[in-house]
């Protein structure tokens, strides 16, 4: 299973010209420049992908940090 370190790298890489080393876990993704609705589906298709789960939109809008993200995403596997 993927940890969160894993998680995050993932996450970052999902967005385009996003700087890792200005992001943490904590990082509270929809205030970023680079997120948007492409974004946001971006990451919707690699949690699915990754952990075969079902995250929606609304999930997303209830979360604010990566690690709440990632948190929501195993707490759904259980």
């Amino acid at each position: 299973m993927m940890n969160l370190d894993e998680f995050f790298e993932r996450f970052c890489d999902e967005l385009a010209d996003a700087d890792i080393n200005k992001l943490a876990p904590s990082t509270d993704f929809k205030k970023l420049e680079e997120w948007d609705s492409l974004a946001s589906l971006m990451i919707l298709a690699m949690i699915e992908d990754e952990f075969e789960v079902l995250v929606t939109s609304e999930d997303i809008m209830k979360t604010t940090s990566i690690e709440d993200l990632y948190n929501l995403v195993i707490n759904k596997l259980k």
